[in-house]
């Protein structure tokens, strides 16, 4: 369940998923919705936090988290499914074709 908390200062909504999110919910969201969330402190979910915003520095913000890997590194696509990119935990952007 979702819930959205209104922040009058900006006039944006701001999703609120409480203690409850799992990583599999991530899965599909954009980059930029994944980095203006409020997410739980976790390892994992501040791995996609970070590698959402080295996806925002790239100007790929619509890029939509397909994977989440255990060793750290995240897998994103476009509106195209033959254009992933993949995030490593260091920051590196790895740009494939399919």
């Amino acid at each position: 369940m979702v819930s959205m908390t209104f922040d009058m200062n900006f006039s944006k909504a701001t999703p609120d998923y409480g203690g409850g999110l799992s990583l599999d919910e991530l899965v599909g969201m954009p980059a930029g919705s994944i980095y203006g969330a409020k997410l739980p402190n976790g390892e994992a979910f501040q791995t996609v936090l970070r590698a959402s915003g080295y996806m925002l520095q790239a100007e790929l913000a619509l890029y939509r988290l397909i994977e989440i890997w255990a060793d750290g590194h995240t897998a994103w696509h476009g509106d195209k499914r033959d254009d992933p990119v993949v995030v490593t935990p260091s920051g590196q952007l790895i740009r494939t074709r399919g």
